[in-house]
């Protein structure tokens, strides 16, 4: 009696470590997997289209994949065929980056199916849409003196634009096209806006007055 109830508190023993073991395996998996690696939501009219990323078939509606360009492949028969090269970004959010494509009927089939579905296309403008107000909002809370710019004077101009050395397109550089006498008046306007000057990165456009032949 006693060998048989030792028994059975090693089975349970056994399976209770056995089923730790199968969760473990299935939260860290795809931890494992997906280190390094990009959000990246997928939406697409038709949406039983086939999607092709990298010259493999994909039917997740969120990959995972890794910074760097990727060759997207959107098909369906009857649509016209939608190929692009997404760049995927470091450090942004899943609703910053995602992939969409609205594939045109192209068959008196597929152009029939169209007018009754057109539901599903308008899921993904809606994608596009608040993809596209979302970067400005980000875009904005990063760079509110852009609120400000362009500002011009009859003696100096201030504007902005893109750091090409951030790979997120969030960061700007401001320019400033003024004669040299002119500078400080610019650089103290940047100032009187209650943004700090060395904050930024700076680029004087010319020193010319354009006043003068």
């Amino acid at each position: 009696m006693e060998t048989q109830r030792f028994l059975t508190v090693r089975t349970i023993i056994a399976t209770s470590v056995v089923l730790l073991l199968g969760v473990c395996i299935i939260f860290l998996v795809p931890l494992i997997t997906r280190a390094g690696k990009q959000a990246i939501g997928v939406y697409v009219a038709p949406k039983d289209s086939t999607v092709m990323v990298d010259g493999l078939k994909t039917s997740d509606k969120t990959l995972y994949l890794t910074p760097g360009t990727h060759r997207v492949t959107v098909t369906k028969d009857g649509f016209s065929q939608s190929v692009q090269l997404y760049e995927v970004k470091e450090g942004k959010s899943s609703d910053e980056q995602v992939i969409t494509a609205m594939l045109e009927p192209k068959s008196d089939d597929a152009k029939k199916w169209y007018q009754t579905n057109t539901g599903e296309y308008l899921i993904v403008e809606g994608v596009i849409g608040n993809k596209i107000n979302h970067e400005g909002d980000t875009f904005r809370s990063k760079n509110p003196i852009v609120d400000n710019l362009p500002y011009n004077t009859m003696l100096y101009t201030i504007g902005y634009k893109n750091d090409p050395s951030d790979q997120s397109g969030s960061s700007i550089i401001l320019t400033i096209s003024a004669p040299a006498v002119y500078r400080n008046a610019a650089i103290n306007q940047i100032s009187n806006w209650g943004y700090n000057p060395v904050d930024y990165k700076i680029v004087i456009n010319n020193e010319r007055n354009p006043f003068t032949p």
